[in-house]
């Protein structure tokens, strides 16, 4: 950083680490999904949090919404209320109490 007496100085070094509780590896089975059997979102997280899950159709309409408690390591969550949806291609988004958010596609038949 440029002084005003012309002199350059030099700031120290921060390290910074980003930990967050972002789901990092996302899976949803079966896909696609169909009436009578659950819906199983596996996701694994660096660190315990919220997870706000928003389920949406292709025209961006909020369908259905649930928040859950989000767990460091593997969670295997059972997504409720998709059996009376009409058939048709759906996206859930998947955010952390920090506004990470994630995206997944399924089908339902």
């Amino acid at each position: 950083v440029p002084e005003a007496d012309g002199r350059t100085c030099y700031s120290n070094i921060v390290a910074l680490n980003s930990y967050n509780a972002a789901p990092e590896a996302i899976s949803l089975a079966p896909n696609p999904v169909t009436a009578g059997v659950p819906a199983i979102l596996r996701c694994t997280a660096a660190k315990q949090g919220t997870l706000k899950i928003s389920i949406t159709n292709t025209s961006g309409k909020r369908i259905i919404e649930q928040n859950l408690s989000l767990e460091a390591g593997p969670n295997t969550i059972q997504l409720r209320g998709l059996d009376h949806l009409p058939a048709g291609l759906y996206q859930a988004a998947l955010q952390t109490d920090e506004g990470v958010v994630k995206m997944i596609r399924f089908t339902k038949q």
